[in-house]
């Protein structure tokens, strides 16, 4: 009952959702993003006068050039992006590039990895075991993924320019069992220079659930939520992956670089221009506008 209420009632109303938010987008960008944070924090931006991390951030998205962003928050394009940064060795395993989902030949792939399209965000199908695929689910899945405008629909102008592409990695195992998911530490760069760092754990792919966290660089946690969940060990390769963030950082007023750690050892995830409002009045808690200089 749940799979037929979910293909006859809830998907075709997402994709009716997403065709509004397309057409209002396109209509006017800008008023689109303000509608968009408005709705969701309930506080209305102040872009003459920009003083928050959002503020300055979408300042940024609609008043100067973005097309360095467009380059490196593309899933395929960042890593040679990556690789003139002397940072190869961080780049996960890349079985294959496609177009389109029939030009996979799972015959040649291992057992496990990772599926994602190269231009938007949450696009991830985790495969433990190929041979448990339902493919076409997956290709019914992807299909909408390459074609939905993501960029536009968001107000995040700069993922529309990437052309789409579907990527297959590496599916990296999380040390321990200290975590239900890969954990993944965003480090907030600003001006090439880490500030803080957001952990994310305990992901759910499907209900979108998961346990944030964040700490200092000397990885003191941070109050800025009423969270008793219990903290995270220090990672192992901290100092290393600091060294990172700021390398893929350097010139940018602001990034998030996302990274994970295997092995002691870290891997790159991707670069991202403009977080999510979820955590907006985090953000403000934390003066994160202060460390952009629009000058």
């Amino acid at each position: 009952m749940k799979k037929i209420l979910k293909n006859t009632i809830f998907y075709p109303l997402v994709l009716l959702k997403r065709y509004v938010d397309l057409c209002r987008a396109r209509k006017n960008p800008l008023k689109w993003i303000c509608i968009r944070y408005k709705g969701e924090t309930g506080v209305t931006l102040d872009l003459e006068n920009p003083r928050t991390f959002h503020e300055k951030v979408i300042w940024l998205a609609f008043n100067t050039d973005t097309s360095l962003w467009s380059l490196l928050a593309d899933k395929y394009k960042v890593r040679e992006y990556v690789k003139t940064c002397g940072l190869t060795d961080i780049l996960i395993d890349l079985y294959g590039v496609y177009d389109k989902f029939q030009d996979i030949d799972f015959t040649k792939l291992p057992k496990s990895f990772v599926i994602k399209t190269n231009n938007s965000c949450g696009t991830v199908i985790v495969v433990k075991d190929k041979n448990k695929l339902n493919q076409n689910a997956c290709r019914r899945k992807l299909n909408v993924w390459l074609k939905d405008n993501y960029g536009i629909r968001s107000g995040q102008l700069h993922y529309s320019k990437i052309v789409p592409k579907i990527l297959i990695e590496r599916c990296l195992q999380q040390d321990g069992n200290i975590s239900t998911s890969l954990i993944d530490y965003k480090f907030f760069c600003f001006h090439g220079i880490v500030k803080y760092i957001l952990v994310i754990y305990n992901r759910d792919l499907n209900t979108h659930s998961f346990i944030r966290q964040f700490y200092d660089l000397n990885w003191n946690r941070i109050a800025v939520d009423d969270d008793d969940s219990e903290s995270i060990s220090k990672p192992k390769s901290l100092k290393k992956m600091i060294h990172i963030a700021e390398v893929l950082s350097q010139s940018l007023s602001f990034v998030r670089v996302d990274l994970y750690e295997v092995n002691n050892r870290p891997y790159f995830g991707e670069l991202t221009f403009t977080p999510g409002f979820d955590q907006s009045m985090v953000y403000n808690k934390l003066n994160l506008g202060d460390f952009i200089d629009l000058n």
